[in-house]
């Protein structure tokens, strides 16, 4: 999600920093808190290898195809099983909100995908597709929706804040997914300051 393979790789690295550390807190929410950080940074890795096939000329269709979609999907499932984990509850309600989102998310992304391109400000465009604007606003929200029952207010409130904010930054540019990579470290460091001071 960032614009060369330097900046995706460090990324990458930075934020599984803060997202295993979180996790070997080993406090429930910061478990939660810590998997959803380390499947988002996954991303910057799934980039970086988008980087270096480009570089070499290669097709990034199966890894644009598949590997950005599995992604996408995992993550509001791993924010979702965060609260489950979290609360020892689920919210079948929104299991099938979910359900449907996933399926109909990867069945339009693979059978849409092809190549992805370079946009002219230097970010990738995953598979050469325009995001429908309904798709975005599913995603925020899907995506979100757990964290709202995040127990620590202050980590709830960055969380939000920061994922609404780049959401809405990102709205109009053309590669609207792949731009997320610079205020996801923010946010990871930020996350990790509020664990230091606040466990």
């Amino acid at each position: 999600m960032c614009g060369s393979l330097i900046d995706s790789v460090s990324s990458g690295t930075i934020i599984y920093g803060v997202g295993i550390i979180l996790i070997l807190s080993g406090k429930p929410k910061y478990l939660w808190l810590g998997s959803l950080i380390l499947i988002i940074g996954t991303m910057q890795f799934v980039d970086a290898l988008l980087w270096i096939m480009k570089q070499h000329n290669m097709s990034t269709e199966f890894v644009s195809r598949y590997l950005i979609i599995l992604i996408l999907v995992l993550e509001p499932i791993v924010a979702y099983l965060g609260y489950v984990y979290f609360y020892k509850r689920r919210m079948p309600l929104f299991e099938v909100v979910l359900f449907i989102y996933t399926i109909c998310s990867m069945y339009s992304w693979i059978t849409l995908c092809d190549d992805t391109t370079i946009t002219q400000d230097g970010y990738l465009k995953w598979c050469g597709i325009n995001i429908l604007f309904i798709i975005k606003v599913l995603f925020l929200l899907v995506l979100l929706f757990p964290i709202l029952f995040f127990p620590n207010m202050l980590q709830k409130i960055l969380c939000i804040t920061i994922l609404s904010g780049t959401w809405l930054y990102n709205l109009n540019h053309e590669a609207f997914g792949s731009r997320w990579c610079y205020s996801v470290v923010v946010y990871s460091i930020m996350a990790l300051g509020v664990f230091l001071l606040y466990p």
